[in-house]
């Protein structure tokens, strides 16, 4: 008796490339800056209001983890027809959402933490002027300078990962099992 292997048709998978991920995430951050962005310099410079921060700091990566977790895609990458799914090429659950956007997580607790100290010190939002006089400016500006180049340092690596890898994977990638591709 003779068993023959049966191989089953796998699906066609075309993986999305460097540039449409990077032209996502453009059209993502127009969006967000055109409305977070207003209303972090309007409370920064006006109302000081440390819960609008709270809000304005999380709401970018509240939006990409609920988008990402509904519609498997945000705003950005739905223009551009591609989408998130999980390593059996389905939609991704929760947890994979949340594991995919753990940098996004961790930058935004330490963006709030950097920029808590402007909110709560006196005197540190007397108009332009005495702005660069604040004690709580010159630490909160060292923190920017190194989360900022830890910010850009990561997204380095991502785009190495990115361009280079076979299925366009990223290191977020990688760690949430999850795989952006061709809608």
């Amino acid at each position: 008796m003779t068993d023959y292997l049966v191989e089953l048709e796998k699906p066609q998978v075309v993986y999305a490339n460097f540039w449409l991920r990077l032209i996502a995430l453009i059209l993502d951050g127009i969006i967000m800056m055109s409305v977070v962005g207003i209303i972090t310099f309007v409370n920064l410079w006006n109302w000081r209001s440390v819960l609008i921060l709270l809000i304005s700091t999380f709401t970018p990566i509240v939006y990409k983890i609920l988008m990402e977790y509904k519609y498997g895609a945000t705003i950005g990458k739905l223009v551009l027809k591609i989408k998130v799914v999980n390593v059996d090429l389905a939609r991704a659950d929760l947890k994979d959402i949340i594991l995919r956007n753990i940098f996004g997580i961790a930058f935004a607790i330490a963006s709030f933490g950097v920029s808590l100290p402007l909110y709560l010190s006196t005197g540190a939002m007397g108009g332009f002027s005495s702005f660069g006089h604040s004690a709580s400016l010159q630490s909160t500006t060292l923190g920017n300078y190194v989360l900022t180049c830890t910010i850009y340092g990561l997204y380095i690596i991502e785009a190495i990962m990115v361009a280079t890898d076979d299925s366009k994977r990223s290191l977020h990638d990688r760690i949430a099992r999850t795989f952006v591709v061709l809608r």
